[in-house]
């Protein structure tokens, strides 16, 4: 199962409260979650309440939170190991109905391949637990297990950022690895107590603003992050959306997400890792999940479309020069964290399966040679096949509205997938395979 289905599981839990919420027939009188105050530092002003509201926070980006935001990102992207247990409270408003639903979660892993992550939703729960050889993803309403070779995130030119990147991705964690992406505005709020491992720990408080989602019936607030300075984790943040159902109706969302044990760098032990599954469970091949099923792109089963584009070398280059070869076409950009966290994979199978067939292409979409040159020579990404699209017009050839948006492409011409979003490596290997690809 995906990365990119893991994250969904997590946004279920906001789908299933909507939908309580507009069902019931007796509103509740429960509240938004609470945060606490804070305490005013040099580096802002005291806030009460939830500071992750709606409402707008000034321009500009403060050195000091910047540099928090930095170090947070490294220290989850650089870790060997990490160990997080927390929960989600996510509260609910659609007209004058409300909803609590509080989503508790336990991610751990160890480099190079042990993973476990449970996100125990009251809708949907999904365990993956991956011991090194074999992974195991559980659905408990569903009584549906499946169980698989493990898949290697890494090989010996697999950098530990790449990997603790890896990790890392299809988690609630993920969205610390690169706090810095997007943002238009950030500064420093002051600092508060946060209770983790059993301790109280003072944190500084960070305001963020990023910028909007593709999805205008979608406004998000600006994040607050508490920081622990000395590990350079997070250890609570919040947020509040405000959206519109399928029905029109208008639905506020608070998320406040904390951490009662937050570790990285320290042993985890092998019993986490291990995974048996109830004996009224189920081994299937694939977990039959509600509403999980993709939307099959119009493109597929219809021939690629024609793209000339130029290299990052400065070559013109069409696509149909790649016939006779499996084509995966990659739209991506520097600025975009979903794309930065595929891209190792990228290279890897670029490097792999090249002998058998397969020709990667990075479709930098957008962007000028020199960014995307410095990007590739910074994360030792040169071997990777890159045409830039700076018109949007091979985006727009494939539905490439969002990105990452990936292209699988048959040895005779034909599109045999297409998926927008981030996809772990089983996923993308199962794509390549569905397109013929040898040694698979």
């Amino acid at each position: 199962m995906s990365s990119s289905l893991r994250i969904a599981l997590v946004i279920s839990a906001l789908a299933g409260a909507s939908a309580l919420a507009v069902a019931a027939t007796t509103p509740s009188s429960t509240a938004p979650p609470k945060t606490p105050a804070t305490k005013s530092t040099s580096g802002g002003t005291a806030t009460k309440g939830a500071p992750g509201a709606a409402s707008s926070m000034p321009a500009g980006i403060t050195p000091q939170a910047k540099a928090l935001l930095e170090s947070v990102g490294h220290a989850y992207g650089d870790c060997s190991s990490y160990q997080f247990e927390g929960a989600s409270m996510m509260a609910m408003s659609a007209k004058e109905l409300h909803q609590n639903v509080d989503v508790p979660f336990r991610l751990a892993a160890v480099k190079p391949a042990k993973v476990r992550a449970e996100i125990m939703n009251p809708q949907m729960s999904y365990v993956t637990v991956s011991d090194g050889s074999q992974t195991w993803a559980y659905v408990p309403q569903l009584g549906q297990y499946t169980r698989k070779q493990a898949v290697p995130l890494g090989d010996a030119n697999t950098s530990n950022a790449q990997l603790g990147t890896m990790l890392a991705s299809g988690t609630p964690i993920q969205r610390y690895l690169t706090p810095t992406d997007g943002l238009l505005a950030a500064r420093l709020l002051g600092e508060s107590k946060v209770k983790v491992n059993g301790t109280a720990v003072t944190c500084r408080v960070v305001q963020a603003q990023y910028q909007a989602p593709e999805n205008e019936q979608v406004q998000m607030s600006p994040n607050t992050f508490w920081i622990d300075p000395a590990t350079h984790l997070v250890m609570r943040d919040s947020l509040q959306m405000r959206m519109t159902n399928q029905n029109g109706m208008p639905i506020r969302l608070d998320a406040v997400t904390t951490y009662r044990i937050a570790r990285i760098n320290q042993p985890v032990a092998d019993s986490v890792f291990a995974f048996t599954p109830p004996a009224s469970a189920k081994l299937v091949d694939q977990i039959d999940m509600p509403g999980a099923s993709e939307p099959v792109s119009p493109l597929v089963g219809h021939p690629a479309e024609e793209i000339a584009l130029t290299d990052i070398a400065g070559k013109a280059q069409k696509l149909s020069g790649l016939k006779g070869r499996v084509v995966l076409l990659d739209f991506w950009a520097t600025w975009c964290g979903p794309c930065r966290r595929e891209l190792p994979t990228i290279v890897k199978l670029h490097k792999e399966l090249t002998a058998q067939g397969l020709s990667v292409v990075a479709v930098n979409v957008g962007e000028d040679p020199a960014t995307v040159k410095q990007f590739l020579t910074q994360n030792n990404y040169q071997v990777l096949p890159v045409w830039l699209d700076p018109n949007h017009e091979a985006a727009a050839a494939y539905g490439a509205q969002a990105i990452p948006t990936l292209v699988v492409i048959d040895k005779n011409g034909t599109v045999i997938d297409h998926k927008a979003g981030l996809h772990d490596e089983a996923a993308l290997r199962a794509m390549l395979k569905k397109a013929g690809l040898a040694g698979l």
